[in-house]
C-alpha cells in the first residue's frame, strides 16, 4: 500500500508553503515531517488524508486519486491522528476507542466481541485499562492523547499520518509511544508519516525526512543523509549545534 504526492503545492493568502512536491511513502516507510510552526506540516498531512484539496497536484493511493476513493475503504486504508481531539458528547474511554472500529463494522453498526476484546488489548497497551468507564473529557492531556492512539489502532489503517504525537506526553510516555508507532507502522506492509518538532527524536524513529521551509522550498529523502547541520539550519533560520551521543549525533537548535 503506497501513497503518493504528486507535484502537489499548497499557498494561502499568496505565500506558497510547499509547491512541486513529490512524495512516495513505501510499506515499511516511517517519515518525519520537520519544519517551523506555520511551515504546512498539518496541512500536507491533512491533504494526503484526503481532507483539504491542494492548490495544485494530486494524492494517490495505490495509483488512484485519494479524493476519488469511497470513504469507508479510505478509512480502512488511512488513519488519522489529529494535533487536538474534542470531547462533545459525554462518553466513555471505551466507547471512544470503539469509535475506531466503524469503518470494519457492518450495515447495522453494531459492536462485536471481536471489537470489545481488540478494544481492551490497546486500552491495556496504552496503560488504560482501568479507565474504560471514565467519561473521555476527564482525562488528562497525557492520559487523551494515548486513548486517541489506542482508537488509531482500533482502526487498524496500512498507513497512519500522525500530527505531533507525542503532544502532552512526559518523556517516558513520549519514548513508549513513539517507539510504539514507528515499530508497529513499519511491519507488516505499514507505513507512517508523523510531524515531529524534535529533530533528534525523528532522527531516532524515522526512516526518512521531509524538510518543510515554509516558503515552498523542501527536501526529502533518507534521514541519515538529510539530517546535517547545515540543513537543519536552513530549515529552522538559527544555529543548531551537532554533537555525538552515544547512539548517533544529537542537534541541538539555537545553541
Amino acid at each position: 500500500m503506497s501513497l503518493e504526492a504528486v507535484n502537489l503545492s499548497q499557498s494561502f493568502g499568496g505565500r506558497s508553503l510547499y509547491r512541486g512536491l513529490n512524495l512516495r511513502v513505501n510499506p515499511g516507510e516511517c517519515w518525519g515531517i520537520l519544519g517551523l510552526n506555520g511551515s504546512g506540516k498539518t496541512t500536507l498531512l491533512h491533504s494526503l488524508a484526503g481532507l483539504r484539496i491542494p492548490t495544485g497536484g494530486q494524492v494517490l493511493l495505490e495509483g488512484k486519486p485519494v479524493r476519488e476513493t469511497p470513504r469507508r475503504h479510505l478509512a480502512r486504508q488511512i488513519g488519522v491522528l489529529l494535533q487536538q481531539q474534542s470531547d462533545e458528547f459525554p462518553v466513555s474511554v471505551l466507547e471512544t476507542a470503539l469509535a475506531g472500529r466503524f469503518p470494519h463494522l457492518g450495515v447495522w453498526g453494531a459492536t462485536r466481541a471481536c471489537d470489545l476484546e481488540l478494544a481492551r488489548h490497546w486500552l491495556e497497551r496504552l496503560g488504560l485499562s482501568d479507565f474504560g468507564e471514565r467519561l473521555a473529557s476527564t482525562l488528562s492531556g497525557g492520559e487523551r492523547r494515548r486513548l486517541a492512539v489506542a482508537t488509531l489502532m482500533l482502526q487498524g489503517p496500512r498507513i497512519a499520518l500522525l500530527d505531533e504525537p507525542d503532544n502532552h506526553l512526559d518523556p517516558a510516555r513520549r519514548k513508549e509511544i513513539l517507539e510504539l508507532l514507528a515499530g508497529h507502522f513499519t511491519t507488516e506492509g505499514r507505513s507512517a508519516l508523523m510531524t515531529l518538532h524534535d529533530i533528534n527524536l525523528a532522527r531516532r524513529h524515522c526512516s526518512h525526512i521531509l524538510m518543510l521551509n515554509g516558503e515552498g522550498d523542501w527536501l526529502a529523502g533518507r534521514g541519515d543523509e538529510l539530517l546535517t547541520q547545515a540543513r537543519l539550519e536552513w530549515l529552522y533560520r538559527c544555529p543548531v549545534t551537532r554533537i555525538e551521543g552515544p547512539s548517533g549525533p544529537i542537534f541541538l537548535p539555537g545553541y
